[in-house]
């Protein structure tokens, strides 16, 4: 997750135009040559001083802020706190001591008559006071960050929050008397009692129904259970539109105890129902799989109109994985297949 560019410091401090970074680069650099002029024993002086230490504040500025966006990119604030601070610490600190290093040995190089020792004051001095004000600054740009991205994830879970409190109460207005209607599949089958079909019909669709009242209510589930709901639901479909619809399922066991939310492998399987032709010398192919952290389905491309939407179903999946994954859902389309990958949680 990349650092939030809506807060306009933390904006203004990292992805700056080049002139920005100027004017502030000049002005941290008047102020870091009179403090190190100060602290030293005799005074430097002159254009040429301060435009050194204006080269140092902007190269220091540059690489600092790449160590900044390449930790908060690879180590997110939210989901790693202490490994992101740290390698944020080691990168800023090794810049800084590798670049005063460097420094000191041309300052030696073309300062032949300066001795060791005052060489060593001047920038040891110069590398204690850009050090404090480098992580000065870094200690304030880290806190205005961190609190915009709390705040857009704290709006998330209010907003998730709604819209969870939002579907179980539509799933609950469904249930109206669940046992009755589970009781009225019981007596169903009884009077098909001696056609196996109509049978497994029935209770294929008294499984998936409790599946439907009672497990969607909960947050996350694995996604075995996952996979056999689907198995249920792609098998009422089956009956439907008979060989004209194929499921192939290829997930290892250890992707099976992993978690997911709910019903998601079902929205997608009827999205390919939806925005596919099924026909007799058009079927359709489906394919659910797992490849590392995430779950893939996937469909032969034959949509029925030249504008395929993602729909609002994919839509809601996206919301909901915005706040429970840092990966992102992945959808991709060829010319031949449409394959809709969601994280595994």
């Amino acid at each position: 997750m990349e650092p939030n560019r809506k807060g306009f410091l933390s904006h203004f401090i990292i992805y700056s135009r080049w002139y920005t970074v100027l004017i502030l680069t000049s002005i941290i650099s008047i102020i870091i040559g009179f403090v190190i002029s100060y602290f030293l024993d005799f005074r430097l002086t002159g254009w040429h001083y301060y435009l050194r230490v204006l080269a140092t504040t902007l190269v220091l500025w540059i690489g600092c802020s790449t160590i900044v966006i390449y930790t908060w990119k690879k180590y997110p604030w939210i989901l790693m706190p202490f490994k992101h601070l740290t390698m944020e610490v080691i990168g800023v600190f090794c810049l800084l001591t590798l670049y005063f290093g460097f420094t000191l040995l041309i300052y030696m190089y073309s300062h032949v008559g300066t001795s060791l020792i005052q060489s060593i004051e001047i920038h040891s001095i110069a590398f204690i006071i850009i050090t404090f004000t480098t992580f000065f600054i870094l200690a304030i740009h880290e806190a205005i960050l961190f609190y915009n991205q709390w705040h857009e994830h704290y709006s998330k879970s209010i907003r998730l929050e709604k819209d969870t409190i939002e579907a179980q109460y539509n799933l609950l207005k469904t249930q109206i008397n669940p046992h009755f209607l589970f009781n009225s599949l019981t007596s169903l089958m009884s009077m098909v009692d001696g056609n196996p079909k109509a049978e497994k019909y029935i209770q294929t669709l008294s499984d998936y129904l409790r599946y439907m009242l009672a497990d969607n209510i909960n947050e996350l589930i694995t996604l075995k259970d996952e996979v056999n709901n689907v198995t249920k639901f792609f098998y009422l479909q089956k009956i439907r539109f008979e060989n004209n619809i194929h499921l192939k399922i290829r997930i290892d066991d250890v992707a099976l105890n992993k978690k997911i939310v709910p019903l998601v492998l079902q929205i997608l399987l009827e999205n390919c129902i939806k925005h596919n032709i099924i026909a007799n010398k058009m079927p359709l192919y489906i394919e659910i799989y797992n490849d590392e952290n995430y779950v893939s389905i996937k469909n032969n491309l034959q949509i029925k109109t030249s504008k395929q939407s993602i729909g609002k179903g994919i839509k809601n999946i996206e919301g909901r994985y915005q706040f429970l994954s840092a990966n992102a859902i992945k959808i991709s389309k060829t010319n031949e297949t449409f394959t809709v990958s969601v994280p595994l949680l």
